[in-house]
């Protein structure tokens, strides 16, 4: 296992550093080594206190939690909250609702099941062995089917699930928004946190990572997302929307209240604020004046939208269904209207 890893490391940086200067090439051989020394400790770790025999299978029915939002929406730091619990496993983007949609997404990344195949992706952006990171499991058959597949891998959690963070990337004819909207009504029982951050900080921080994305093409995905999620939160039996800047120490008592476990995080490190710095404020004063507007008009939105989605009425939703249901139709067709000029804009 170990030389197996090994080898797909040395195979994917070996990729990386072609047609490299002698310096970036002496850089990553470091890195093969510093990975090398630090591989097997990395997978031990992993091993004794990741795997499913260190946990209490505890009651035998299952519940399942999914993390939904648009890429860089605070999902990450949620999944990581949501493990801290030992009676917990959200997999990190094992993308079930693509999966679901379609189980050979991944076999681009080699491999003849499913777990293989995510393992293999994990290992192909590095090896950084945390919890949901990896899936620990058994083999899944083809013939599989997703909640299966959850409870074969997770089988000694009480409350297993995955972090789906969507974005403009589409993986065959449908796009990522289609797959999660589908998803959601055929697993309606599940429980969901819906996360939402400012359209401005969401464009910056997605840029800088992924800095050749289209303007539009990242706005519309992030607005049909938003349409998905306020939606689904009117129909889904159990769903919640949390703000990335409200992800404080605060939330976690509600937190475990909603899911009725222990969650061993420390609050000191959920004080990261997710507002403005001078990096995002740079990239967004570089953009067009007809793109800012269309930055503007969603942070509007967003505003609106926070106003209404506050902690009281997304924890007591059933009281306030009506008003929330005409709130969420209008933002729809203000989301409508800023998907038209989008599409506009890039004709001409």
């Amino acid at each position: 296992m170990l030389k197996f890893l090994k080898d797909k490391l040395k195979t994917y940086i070996d990729h990386r550093i072609e047609n490299s200067t002698q310096e970036l090439q002496n850089k990553l051989n470091q890195r093969i080594k510093d990975a090398n020394n630090s591989l097997f400790k990395n997978i031990e770790y992993f091993k004794n206190n990741l795997s499913l025999q260190h946990h209490n299978p505890g009651s035998p029915q299952k519940r399942y939690v999914f993390i939904c939002g648009f890429a860089r929406n605070a999902t990450s730091i949620l999944s990581e909250v949501l493990n801290s619990s030992t009676e917990v496993f959200i997999g990190s983007e094992i993308n079930v609702h693509m999966l679901e949609d379609n189980p050979k997404s991944f076999l681009v990344y080699g491999g003849e099941t499913i777990e293989e195949q995510f393992n293999n992706r994990k290992i192909s952006e590095l090896p950084i062995c945390y919890k949901g990171a990896f899936i620990p499991g058994s083999t899944t058959p083809s013939d599989y089917s997703l909640l299966d597949f959850l409870n074969r891998n997770t089988e000694a959690y009480q409350i297993a699930g995955d972090k789906m963070a969507l974005s403009d990337f589409k993986y065959g004819e449908k796009t990522q928004q289609q797959m999660l909207d589908s998803f959601c009504q055929k697993y309606p029982d599940a429980i969901y946190f819906f996360t939402l951050r400012s359209p401005s900080e969401v464009f910056s921080s997605f840029s800088r990572m992924f800095p050749n994305s289209s303007f539009e093409s990242l706005v519309q995905s992030l607005l049909e997302t938003w349409k998905i999620i306020l939606t689904q939160f009117l129909i889904l039996n159990q769903s919640y929307i949390i703000f990335a800047d409200d992800i404080t120490g605060e939330l976690l008592p509600e937190l475990e209240e909603i899911l009725d476990t222990k969650l061993n995080f420390a609050k000191e490190y959920l004080g990261r604020s997710f507002k403005s710095n001078h990096k995002s404020a740079e990239q967004v004063n570089a953009l067009s004046s007809e793109k800012l507007n269309i930055l503007e008009d969603c942070e509007k939105v967003f505003g609106e939208i926070r106003s209404v989605f506050d902690k009281e009425s997304t924890l007591v939703k059933k009281n306030r269904s009506y008003f929330i249901s005409l709130k969420v139709v209008n933002f729809c067709e203000n989301i409508d209207g800023i998907i038209d000029r989008i599409g506009i804009s890039t004709q001409s």
